[in-house]
């Protein structure tokens, strides 16, 4: 090897060793008096009114298993994707849905999607609208950190959704649900700074325990 080729060698180490034991930065931190509510218009984070839900945040859909969670996500998804309110839950304007799903083969979502449809008595060319900001796709193997660089990331950097839906939770958490070890990485050190990265909110369905019967 060339002294020009060793000394460029050691450059790079020397590099690459600096960027490795660089301090992670802190957080900034602001004074009170400049936070601001941005209102429509003006730089809005909301994407359900009242700031029910906001781009960086999460919302939990917790039910039984079979009570209908998936069916309810989509009419959601459908109402919201036509800037329309379900069940009082009002979108800050026509909002494009990523679903991320484990438990739906192709028949149940097209049952689903034209019952929903029919129920609602969308014309074609609503339904055609809906249908333009909503993508879904079926994922029943990958979990945990897995599930999060091959699945999810590439999947938002895709499609560039307002809301990322992952149903059921427990499919792809790799741990105990019950661990706040394991819930607490699959959130806060995995799927938050997705979140941030881009610009978009959660909604997460999990399954709770059934009733004790009698």
């Amino acid at each position: 090897m060339s002294a020009i080729d060793l000394a460029e060698l050691q450059k790079n180490i020397g590099e690459q060793s600096e960027s490795e034991t660089a301090k992670p930065m802190p957080p900034k931190a602001r004074l009170l008096h400049e936070f601001v509510r941005a209102t429509e218009g003006q730089g809005s984070d909301e994407l359900l009114r009242q700031r029910y839900l906001c781009r960086g945040g999460g919302l939990l859909l917790c039910g039984p298993t079979g009570i209908g969670k998936s069916s309810l996500a989509l009419q959601c998804a459908i109402l919201w994707a036509l800037g329309r309110g379900c069940f009082g839950i009002i979108p800050a304007r026509p909002l494009k849905s990523l679903f991320i799903q484990a438990e739906n083969d192709d028949g149940d979502l097209a049952e689903m999607r034209g019952g929903i449809c029919a129920g609602l008595h969308l014309s074609a060319a609503e339904i055609k609208e809906a249908a333009e900001r909503i993508i879904v796709a079926r994922e029943d193997s990958r979990t945990s950190l897995l599930f999060f660089i091959e699945v999810v990331e590439p999947l938002l950097e895709a499609h560039k959704p307002d809301l990322l839906w992952i149903d059921p939770a427990f499919a792809y958490l790799g741990g105990e649900t019950n661990s706040q070890k394991d819930v607490g990485t699959f959130l806060r050190n995995r799927l938050n700074p997705l979140l941030r990265q881009y610009d978009c909110a959660a909604v997460i369905v999990h399954h709770t325990n059934k009733p004790p019967k009698g």
